[in-house]
């Protein structure tokens, strides 16, 4: 197993949920700079609105599922 840089100055070992965690890491940042840039724009179109209301019903959709799955495991 190799190591991967994250963001920061982070490195983890390569893993089959390591490479999930990179991807949240990059959504997390992504979503900061987002939220940096659309703070001083007003008004988004809706499709842009629509974008974001997904994105959190999916990230919404997956904690409930892995609050499930965590709970069936204890």
């Amino acid at each position: 197993m190799k190591n991967i840089k994250l963001f920061e100055n982070y490195t983890e070992e390569e893993n089959e949920s390591s490479s999930y965690q990179v991807k949240l890491n990059k959504i997390s940042k992504i979503s900061k700079e987002i939220y940096d840039m659309i703070d001083s724009m007003g008004d988004l179109p809706a499709w842009a609105q629509d974008k974001i209301t997904i994105s959190e019903h999916n990230m919404v959709a997956l904690q409930d599922y892995l609050k499930t799955v965590e709970l069936k495991n204890k």
